[in-house]
Protein backbone atom coordinates (compact mmCIF):
# COMPACT_ATOMS: atom_id res chain seq x y z
CA UNK A 1 0.00 0.00 0.00
CA UNK A 2 1.43 3.35 -0.72
CA UNK A 3 0.83 6.80 0.90
CA UNK A 4 -2.38 8.27 2.56
CA UNK A 5 -3.25 11.84 2.86
CA UNK A 6 -6.12 13.17 5.29
CA UNK A 7 -8.08 16.11 2.95
CA UNK A 8 -10.20 17.98 5.31
CA UNK A 9 -12.60 19.95 3.36
CA UNK A 10 -13.91 23.19 4.60
CA UNK A 11 -14.01 22.04 8.02
CA UNK A 12 -14.27 22.62 11.51
CA UNK A 13 -13.62 21.22 14.92
CA UNK A 14 -12.33 17.84 13.47
CA UNK A 15 -9.21 17.21 16.03
CA UNK A 16 -10.34 13.95 16.95
CA UNK A 17 -9.72 12.13 13.96
CA UNK A 18 -6.83 14.44 12.96
CA UNK A 19 -4.93 13.66 16.21
CA UNK A 20 -5.68 9.77 15.24
CA UNK A 21 -3.90 10.52 11.80
CA UNK A 22 -0.87 12.42 13.03
CA UNK A 23 -0.26 9.61 15.42
CA UNK A 24 -0.65 7.00 12.38
CA UNK A 25 1.80 9.17 10.64
CA UNK A 26 -0.84 10.40 7.88
CA UNK A 27 -0.35 13.64 6.14
CA UNK A 28 -2.98 15.83 7.30
CA UNK A 29 -4.22 18.61 4.22
CA UNK A 30 -6.38 21.47 5.08
CA UNK A 31 -7.80 23.13 2.33
CA UNK A 32 -9.75 25.94 2.34
CA UNK A 33 -11.19 28.50 -0.15
CA UNK A 34 -9.80 32.03 -0.91
CA UNK A 35 -9.20 34.17 -4.04
CA UNK A 36 -6.70 36.84 -5.00
CA UNK A 37 -7.08 40.51 -3.66
CA UNK A 38 -9.40 41.86 -6.30
CA UNK A 39 -10.49 38.49 -7.38
CA UNK A 40 -8.87 38.20 -11.02
CA UNK A 41 -9.18 34.44 -10.19
CA UNK A 42 -12.58 33.95 -11.17
CA UNK A 43 -14.44 35.00 -14.32
CA UNK A 44 -17.29 36.96 -14.46
CA UNK A 45 -18.66 33.32 -16.77
CA UNK A 46 -18.58 31.57 -13.03
CA UNK A 47 -22.25 32.00 -11.74
CA UNK A 48 -21.24 30.75 -8.30
CA UNK A 49 -18.11 32.23 -7.64
CA UNK A 50 -18.70 35.87 -9.63
CA UNK A 51 -21.48 36.65 -7.00
CA UNK A 52 -18.32 36.26 -4.45
CA UNK A 53 -16.34 38.59 -6.78
CA UNK A 54 -19.14 41.47 -6.71
CA UNK A 55 -19.48 41.17 -2.60
CA UNK A 56 -15.17 41.82 -2.75
CA UNK A 57 -15.17 38.53 0.08
CA UNK A 58 -13.17 35.31 0.41
CA UNK A 59 -9.97 37.08 -0.65
CA UNK A 60 -6.89 35.30 1.23
CA UNK A 61 -6.57 38.20 3.99
CA UNK A 62 -10.09 38.08 4.84
CA UNK A 63 -11.18 36.18 8.51
CA UNK A 64 -13.62 34.23 6.44
CA UNK A 65 -11.37 32.27 4.84
CA UNK A 66 -8.60 31.71 8.26
CA UNK A 67 -9.28 28.43 9.95
CA UNK A 68 -10.59 28.73 13.92
CA UNK A 69 -7.83 28.58 16.62
CA UNK A 70 -9.47 25.57 17.77
CA UNK A 71 -9.04 23.54 14.34
CA UNK A 72 -4.98 23.13 16.22
CA UNK A 73 -3.17 22.98 12.67
CA UNK A 74 0.16 22.22 13.59
CA UNK A 75 3.22 23.61 11.42
CA UNK A 76 4.06 20.08 9.55
CA UNK A 77 0.20 20.59 8.49
CA UNK A 78 -0.48 21.45 4.93
CA UNK A 79 -2.85 24.30 4.08
CA UNK A 80 -4.11 24.78 0.69
CA UNK A 81 -6.00 27.66 -1.00
CA UNK A 82 -8.39 26.48 -3.23
CA UNK A 83 -10.40 28.59 -5.89
CA UNK A 84 -13.11 26.76 -7.00
CA UNK A 85 -15.32 23.73 -5.70
CA UNK A 86 -13.20 20.98 -6.42
CA UNK A 87 -9.90 21.17 -3.86
CA UNK A 88 -7.90 20.41 -7.24
CA UNK A 89 -9.25 23.12 -9.40
CA UNK A 90 -7.02 26.21 -8.72
CA UNK A 91 -5.49 24.66 -6.39
CA UNK A 92 -1.47 23.29 -5.72
CA UNK A 93 -2.64 20.09 -4.43
CA UNK A 94 -2.34 17.47 -7.15
CA UNK A 95 1.39 18.66 -6.94
CA UNK A 96 1.58 18.06 -3.39
CA UNK A 97 -0.08 14.71 -3.15
CA UNK A 98 1.98 13.55 -6.16
CA UNK A 99 5.22 15.26 -4.36
CA UNK A 100 4.46 13.03 -1.28
CA UNK A 101 3.95 10.32 -3.24
CA UNK A 102 0.30 9.78 -1.49
CA UNK A 103 -2.23 7.40 -3.54
CA UNK A 104 -5.11 7.06 -0.59
CA UNK A 105 -6.87 9.75 0.08
CA UNK A 106 -9.31 9.98 3.29
CA UNK A 107 -12.08 12.79 2.57
CA UNK A 108 -14.38 14.92 4.86
CA UNK A 109 -15.88 18.46 5.05
CA UNK A 110 -18.40 21.04 4.21
CA UNK A 111 -20.39 20.61 1.60
CA UNK A 112 -21.15 17.11 0.96
CA UNK A 113 -23.02 18.64 -2.28
CA UNK A 114 -20.70 20.99 -3.13
CA UNK A 115 -16.40 20.46 -1.63
CA UNK A 116 -16.53 16.95 -0.51
CA UNK A 117 -18.72 16.05 -4.15
CA UNK A 118 -16.44 17.78 -6.33
CA UNK A 119 -13.32 16.55 -4.69
CA UNK A 120 -13.98 13.08 -4.51
CA UNK A 121 -15.57 12.79 -8.42
CA UNK A 122 -12.22 14.51 -9.24
CA UNK A 123 -9.82 12.64 -7.40
CA UNK A 124 -12.08 9.24 -8.33
CA UNK A 125 -11.10 10.27 -12.05
CA UNK A 126 -7.52 10.42 -11.11
CA UNK A 127 -7.26 6.82 -9.92
CA UNK A 128 -6.75 7.75 -5.83
CA UNK A 129 -8.17 5.21 -3.36
CA UNK A 130 -10.57 6.92 -1.81
CA UNK A 131 -12.08 6.77 1.55
CA UNK A 132 -14.95 9.04 2.77
CA UNK A 133 -15.69 9.54 6.51
CA UNK A 134 -19.24 9.90 5.76
CA UNK A 135 -19.91 10.97 9.70
CA UNK A 136 -17.87 14.26 9.15
CA UNK A 137 -19.47 15.65 6.24
CA UNK A 138 -22.17 18.11 6.31
CA UNK A 139 -24.65 19.54 4.04
CA UNK A 140 -27.12 22.69 4.88
CA UNK A 141 -29.06 20.46 3.01
CA UNK A 142 -29.22 17.68 5.44
CA UNK A 143 -31.59 15.12 3.14
CA UNK A 144 -29.14 16.02 0.02
CA UNK A 145 -26.25 14.91 1.56
CA UNK A 146 -27.27 12.05 3.00
CA UNK A 147 -28.72 10.84 -0.78
CA UNK A 148 -25.48 11.91 -1.85
CA UNK A 149 -23.57 9.72 0.55
CA UNK A 150 -25.47 6.49 0.10
CA UNK A 151 -26.63 6.71 -3.06
CA UNK A 152 -23.64 8.53 -5.43
CA UNK A 153 -20.17 8.89 -3.17
CA UNK A 154 -20.49 5.52 -2.16
CA UNK A 155 -19.81 3.82 -5.96
CA UNK A 156 -16.95 6.05 -6.16
CA UNK A 157 -15.44 6.11 -2.46
CA UNK A 158 -15.77 3.62 0.66
CA UNK A 159 -17.76 5.46 3.03
CA UNK A 160 -17.12 4.65 6.92
CA UNK A 161 -17.81 6.41 10.18
CA UNK A 162 -14.82 8.24 11.75
CA UNK A 163 -14.46 6.18 14.83
CA UNK A 164 -14.01 3.15 11.91
CA UNK A 165 -11.59 4.83 10.50
CA UNK A 166 -9.69 5.65 13.71
CA UNK A 167 -9.89 1.52 14.58
CA UNK A 168 -8.77 0.81 11.28
CA UNK A 169 -5.36 2.95 11.44
CA UNK A 170 -4.69 1.31 14.27
CA UNK A 171 -5.12 4.86 16.73
CA UNK A 172 -8.04 3.72 18.84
Amino acid sequence: MGKTALLLLDLQQVNKITDAARSAHITTIYVRTGFRKGHPDISPNNARFSRIAASGSFTEEDASVTFPQSLEIRSDDIVVTKRRVSAFTGSDLELVLRSLGVDTLVILGISTSNAVLSTVRQASDMDYNLTLVGDMCYDPEPELGKYLLENVLVKQARVVGWEEWVKEIGTA
